[in-house]
């Protein structure tokens, strides 16, 4: 509810800034037109594999693939904390730029290197679990997105899990 009333209150004050003088509006007297509607995206995905407990190297040697990030259970999750991992993980990183909008983009870039690898992947899924986490701050857009059903049943084959974290930003962006 609270949301729902964020997002109006925000949509009522860029509705009326846009059809009334500046003056009127205290909130945008130094922003111009073009500057709040200037869209904004970073966006990034990754294949992870988590809660094993064999060496990550092992899962690479298994896929043939190179990780762009591995971690074992109990390491420093940052060098300088003292949160440590609850379970191990095996990451692959999406080719696309992080300028890229839509997350399916990313899902696709994904599944074209994993699922080639499913035979390997069904070898390893009683011992592990499988996800594609999608991340994505968006300043001034909202663009949503759209699963395939060719993207749906290729994660249902190899039995993995989709998580969407996506931040949406009401702030003005100024360079």
């Amino acid at each position: 509810m609270v949301l729902l009333m964020r997002l109006y209150a925000h949509y009522t004050a860029f509705h009326s800034c846009i059809n009334s003088p500046k003056q009127y509006h205290p909130v945008i007297m130094n922003v111009t037109y073009k500057e709040i509607m200037r869209e904004q995206y970073q966006t990034y995905a990754y294949f992870l594999i988590t809660n094993f407990d064999c060496d990550p190297k092992d899962i690479s040697d298994s896929l043939g693939l190179i990780p762009d990030r591995v971690y074992q259970k109990n390491d420093l999750i940052r060098e300088n904390g003292t949160a440590r991992w609850k379970h191990s993980g095996w990451e692959l990183r999406s080719s696309l730029p992080e300028s890229t909008t839509c997350q399916d983009m990313h899902i696709e870039n994904l599944l074209n290197v994993i699922y080639p690898k499913k035979r390997e992947l069904l070898a390893l899924s009683d011992e592990c679990e499988f996800y594609i986490n999608c991340v994505g701050y968006y300043y001034g857009a909202n663009p949503g997105f759209h699963l395939s059903s060719d993207i749906i049943k290729s994660c249902a084959d190899l039995g993995v899990s989709i998580d969407f974290d996506l931040y949406n930003n009401d702030e003005i962006l100024k360079n």
